[in-house]
């Protein structure tokens, strides 16, 4: 096994080297067949969580909403984090239904959400060169066939607190900091929908 080039090595580099590869071999491993192996997935030694990463830095200044940014960001991170480690040329459909299914039927909105990011990233690295064929994560005339489809129904609306609770909660709720809690008290308050107190402006407050 060639170490390398005598103008490119010293001899305690070459040692090292020459070490090295006798820990592979005692370890049932060919250091000739790893370099190889090494060399040719250089391009490609891309991870899932290298992927993601670049394609929200490439993306995100076309998103000019910081919720949507930041919740791609917990999708891709978070929500995808068994997907981060492994090789993004080796991502398959197995791997996508392993972070799908727990939550398909729980909390369907999420498990869309987290469909859609982890299609667009695999989508943006066949485009970039770091892996090939056919998307996983695909939903039309793939993952269609193998989980069930969401039932609008059954995601309903949040279920309300009891009336005679109400109290007991609201005074918790005074003891708690922050805007969020003011802004739920003033929600209560005023019988206003969420959506309306969530984008009031303060001139607008008398």
């Amino acid at each position: 096994m060639g170490l390398g080039h005598v103008d490119d090595l010293s001899l305690a580099e070459a040692r090292d080297a020459a070490a090295d590869a006798r820990r592979l071999v005692r370890s049932g491993i060919n250091p000739i067949e790893a370099r190889r192996a090494a060399r040719t997935a250089s391009p490609s030694a891309k991870t899932f969580a290298d992927a993601a990463d670049a394609y929200f830095v490439a993306k995100s200044p076309d998103w000019g909403n910081d919720k949507y940014k930041e919740m791609t960001r917990l999708a891709l991170t978070r929500e995808a984090a068994p997907l981060r480690g492994l090789p993004i040329a080796s991502v398959d459909t197995e791997a996508v239904l392993a972070i799908l299914k727990p939550r398909w039927l729980k909390t369907p909105k999420t498990a869309r959400r987290i469909r859609e990011k982890v299609e667009a990233v695999l989508d943006y690295a066949t485009v970039k060169g770091w892996r090939h064929g056919d998307n996983p994560a695909r939903w039309r005339g793939h993952l269609e066939h193998l989980l069930p489809r969401h039932d609008a129904s059954l995601e309903g609306h949040h279920a309300a607190m009891p009336y005679a609770d109400a109290p007991a909660f609201y005074a918790r709720l005074r003891e708690t900091e922050g805007i969020t809690a003011r802004a739920l008290e003033w929600t209560i308050l005023t019988a206003a929908r969420s959506g309306e107190t969530r984008g009031a402006t303060w001139n607008e407050i008398d």
